[in-house]
């Protein structure tokens, strides 16, 4: 008897196991057998999360640091961004600089806790293009920034949100570049320029057109404005910053 019930015992124990490996496989396997994070839980996640570079984490464990202050002015994105001088040229102590050198908007998701806290005045985004230069879609890339913009909205609802284009490239230049593997087309960058213009009337933000100001007779990046093909130089930044001004003192 004792006998019979063990390998009963063992019989019910395989088809557990059966059951539950069929389970995981058709769920997408173990890494995918968790649930979906929504905007809320992502929102409030740590931002040492798995899929973040030690270069965003580097720069976000920094941002989680300092204090908050009234009145907020954020300039969020990637080294874009990161390279601006926002609060010196606008004269501004509320202005705060957020870029982070090669972050992506899947990056940017799991770094909003720290931006939306403070409940800030205004957010002005600029990210997608490295997005893009590590062959992500256009899709993909507008996806994840769909769900920045739902995540913001539900953090600091009360925050004036600003959409800037992402800016061109001058290929031209960039070919020159020793060892330049860069995906980019500026094909690509007007697709997902078309599609983050929708977004914003889709969600009544304010739309900011940079790509425009900023490129030549053939549609490149304006070689008075970069030295490098991709990045902005002190030119290409005052031009920027002009573009923006009149929202930043409205």
């Amino acid at each position: 008897m004792h006998r019979k019930f063990t390998v009963l015992s063992a019989a019910l124990n395989i088809v557990l196991v059966g059951t539950f490996v069929i389970y995981l496989y058709s769920n997408g396997g173990i890494n995918c057998s968790h649930k979906k994070l929504q905007p809320q839980e992502v929102a409030s996640s740590d931002y040492r999360t798995p899929h973040k570079d030690k270069k965003v984490m580097q720069h976000a464990s920094l941002f989680q640091l300092l204090p908050d202050t009234d009145g907020e002015i954020i300039f969020l994105g990637d080294s874009f961004t990161s390279g601006g001088r926002w609060n010196e040229f606008f004269q501004n102590e509320h202005v705060k600089n957020r870029g982070i050198p090669g972050d992506r908007t899947d990056l940017m998701i799991n770094r909003l806790a720290e931006v939306g806290q403070s409940r800030p005045r205004k957010i002005f985004i600029m990210v997608g293009f490295n997005d893009l230069n590590r062959g992500r879609t256009v899709h993909a890339t507008i996806t994840d920034y769909r769900y920045i913009i739902k995540i913001l909205t539900s953090l600091t609802p009360d925050t004036e949100i600003f959409v800037q284009s992402v800016l061109p490239i001058n290929r031209n230049i960039r070919n020159v570049i020793a060892g330049s593997r860069r995906l980019t087309s500026n094909s690509d960058i007007l697709a997902l320029n078309t599609l983050l213009k929708s977004l914003a009337q889709e969600y009544k933000l304010t739309y900011i057109d940079l790509y425009s100001i900023l490129v030549d007779d053939n549609n490149q990046l304006n070689p008075r404005y970069t030295d490098t093909g991709s990045h902005l130089n002190g030119q290409g930044y005052l031009i920027w910053m002009a573009a923006i001004k009149p929202h930043i003192d409205e």
